[in-house]
């Protein structure tokens, strides 16, 4: 069940990335595209490395300490696009919409371990394949396609979308934790 969740989620999290860059990086804005896939590949390189490790890397997120702080921030991630948004910000609120969110990578850490049977070194393997061609994916896709024009009528739709996704996986994760 827990895969299916992170791999959900971890999906949900594609497409806001996805529709984030395809309305404010569109076509032939490649800087955004770069800084995501930039992030987006360093990140997942550091869970990988430090997974392979520390192998209970999942089994330490999940203590009550860390997972508050891996809470805390991803809320702060959720609120803040939100709030730059109300005030005009729209070309900050979405570069911030787009950080790499800490709950979708604890529901697809979980969803690796689930998946590899409790095998930490194919689960780091699993999580690091998904994280990478779901990253191209949507780098490539969201710097060669621009938003339609309807999506000019109201370009703050992709922060509160990713606002709201970020909200229903905060709301997974005590559920999924505990």
């Amino acid at each position: 069940m827990i895969a299916i969740f992170g791999i959900t989620v971890w999906i949900v999290f594609s497409m806001r990335d996805y529709l984030l860059l395809e309305t404010f990086g569109g076509r032939g804005n490649r800087a955004a595209a770069a800084w995501y896939l930039a992030s987006m590949l360093l990140l997942t390189a550091v869970i990988t490395a430090v997974w392979l490790t520390e192998p209970p890397l999942v089994d330490a997120i999940l203590t009550p300490r860390i997972l508050l702080i891996t809470l805390g921030t991803h809320a702060a991630l959720s609120a803040w696009p939100m709030l730059l948004a109300r005030s005009g910000r729209l070309a900050g609120a979405w570069m911030v919409a787009l950080a790499p969110a800490p709950a979708a990578w604890i529901l697809l850490m979980l969803a690796s371990m689930s998946m590899g049977g409790g095998n930490s070194r194919a689960a780091a393997m699993t999580t690091a394949w998904i994280a990478t061609v779901s990253t191209l994916t949507v780098a490539g896709a969201g710097s060669h396609f621009a938003a339609p024009e309807s999506a000019a009528a109201y370009p703050a739709f992709p922060v509160r979308f990713a606002a709201c996704t970020n909200c229903l996986a905060l709301c997974l994760i005590p559920m999924i934790a505990w």
